[in-house]
């Protein structure tokens, strides 16, 4: 579960307009740490109250699947929803399905400053890898 004292992702040089290198201890971790980031990039998340709670389930075909697909998931919740999230857990994970408690609120523009507008996520780069020190990927 997110937010920590250090960010577990950090920003780098990408053809899209942001892209983020996130690590995590475990699998779990790392999809829980780009949702993390995704939403910390959009906007203050320590604005974002957990009023609303949502389980989220997704499938895909492999993990780089699998991570393009949760972020946009959260995305499309946002976009489509109004609703910003800053609390992810994810629950099961696997190759080709995952399943996550969300935490967040409606969008309310007085509170939420969208810091960088996120359009969608994107396979440029993409790999989701196991590493010495547990999982990362490039978004």
């Amino acid at each position: 579960m997110c937010p920590m004292k250090q960010k577990p992702y950090r920003l780098i040089s990408h053809t899209a307009d942001i892209g983020v290198r996130v690590r995590g201890g475990t699998l779990k971790e790392l999809f829980a740490n780009a949702a993390f980031a995704m939403f910390d990039l959009l906007t203050d998340v320590s604005e974002v109250r957990h009023a609303k709670s949502l389980k989220i389930r997704v499938i895909a075909a492999d993990l780089d699947e699998l991570m393009v697909t949760w972020l946009g998931e959260l995305l499309y919740k946002f976009e489509v929803g109004k609703t910003v999230f800053s609390a992810f857990k994810v629950l099961e994970v696997d190759n080709d399905h995952l399943v996550a408690s969300v935490k967040g609120e409606k969008f309310a523009p007085a509170r939420h400053e969208v810091v960088h507008a996120i359009k969608a996520v994107t396979y440029h780069q993409l790999k989701v890898h196991k590493t010495r020190r547990g999982w990362a990927t490039t978004i």
